[in-house]
Formats: C-alpha cells, structure tokens, sequence
C-alpha cells in the first residue's frame, strides 16, 4: 500500500464575502452585516500520493448546516500539493473542482438565485470549477496529525476547519533519488 491518510475536520466558522438579496434571513449571523457566520458541519478527506511524497489524489466530501438552517454538502476531486515540511509542520495546498448542494433556498420569499444554483425539485446543485484550500499540519504521533484549514468550499464563502489527521501509510513510493549523495553498496 502506497503513501496515504484519511482526515476528518469540524468546520463551522465562515465568512461570506457578498451581498445575497436573503441576507438578513441568515439564520447563525454573528455580526450586523450577517457576513460572519456559523455553518456547523465536518469533512472527511482522503489523500493517495501519486509520486513522491509532494503530490497527491484528493477526495473530499462535505456535510453541514447553511446559512439557513438547510442541509447542504460537497464533493470535491482534485490535487493536493506540500509546499512546506519541516519535522512536525507541514504546509499543503488543494485545488479541484467540485459539486455543491443544499436544500432548495426557492421556498424563501426574495430569494434571487445569485449563485446561479440549478434546482431539481427540493434540491439545487452547482459545479464549481474551483475547491481550494490551504492545510497546517502539525504532527502528534507517527500516525497522527493535528489539522488546521482554510477553505473554498462553496461560493463567496471563506470557511475554518480543524481535526485531525490519520496517515494509514508514511511509505513514499517512488521517491526520488538523490544525485549527489554517496552510494554505500
């Protein structure tokens, strides 16, 4: 078995950086201008390294609660790439495409669709071309790890996450090799 982890993060904390015309219906709002916002909910992912131990194959799937009080989730496929390691820390970043959906916001007077959603009965859905995020991991064990995020998981919408980190296998495979290092045969 190659290289790979399984995460699983709480999220919760967002900031929603546009104006929707439902606004002041949100629901967790914690200032005036309804922008910072509580969307309790978690994300589980799964890494499997392609080469090396820098780049990998990622799986997300994301379940919470909206700005509305209304079931939504994602899943998302895409790369992840380690662009800092350095004993305990490392600095990952994410990037794919994924398929956003909730419980249809139709049902609220007002609402205007500014997300260009497409809705299916009681159900809107979007593919966003662009899932990023941006991952602190901080080792606790040889096959743990505590998690921090910052993520792009729905539209206009920054979030926080934090857990924890699982790594089923540290082998790297396929690991370069060193040219300038002494051979000892």
């Amino acid at each position: 078995m190659s290289q790979s982890n399984f995460s699983l993060k709480l999220s919760g904390f967002n900031y929603c950086f546009t104006k929707y015309s439902i606004q002041n219906n949100f629901q967790n709002g914690l200032n005036q201008k309804q922008s910072l916002i509580i969307e309790p909910g978690f994300i589980i992912s799964y890494d499997n390294f392609i080469t090396g131990d820098y780049f990998s194959f990622r799986l997300k799937q994301g379940l919470f609660i909206d700005k509305l009080n209304m079931k939504s989730g994602f899943t998302s496929l895409g790369l992840r790439r380690k662009l800092f390691s350095n004993f305990e820390h490392s600095l990952n970043f994410a990037i794919g495409p994924s398929i956003i959906y909730r419980d249809s916001w139709n049902k609220i007077s007002g609402y205007n669709n500014e997300d260009d959603y497409n809705v299916n009965g009681y159900i809107e859905y979007k593919f966003m071309i662009i899932n990023a995020e941006i991952e602190y991991n901080y080792s606790i064990s040889p096959k743990s790890d505590i998690s921090l995020s910052i993520n792009y998981n729905q539209p206009y919408t920054i979030g926080f996450s934090a857990g924890l980190r699982y790594w089923f296998n540290k082998k790297v495979r396929n690991k370069k090799k060193c040219i300038s290092c002494p051979s000892f045969h």
